[in-house]
């Protein structure tokens, strides 16, 4: 029998601080680093298979900064890059804009 399937184990550690800016108003900076290790067969993980390999840990960081109001409305805005599995591919650039909205106010 053979085993399919993909997979992504990722490892990153975040920091952040809020600081407020008045009773309900804060901003938040945020900065994660860490590293991931992604296949695209289970069966490689078995590293005692004759055919198993041990997948190469990529890279990756992120930074954002996210603004609102405590218990309400807030925005996100953070990019990250993430090394390449190959030396022949470049990194990938990633960036992110996101609006949080509570629906029960």
């Amino acid at each position: 029998p053979s085993t399919v399937g993909q997979g992504r184990l990722e490892v990153m550690p975040e920091v952040k601080r809020r600081f407020s800016v008045n009773e309900t108003t804060y901003v938040e900076p945020k900065a994660a680093a860490g590293g991931f290790v992604a296949f695209d067969d289970l069966s490689k993980l078995n590293h005692a298979l004759p055919y198993g390999e041990i997948p190469d840990v990529q890279m990756k960081a992120e930074a954002g900064v996210a603004m609102g109001v405590k218990d309400g409305l807030n925005v996100e805005a953070k990019g990250g890059v993430e090394t390449s599995a190959t030396p022949d591919t470049r990194d990938t650039w990633s960036g992110r804009f996101q609006l949080n909205m509570p629906l029960n106010k």
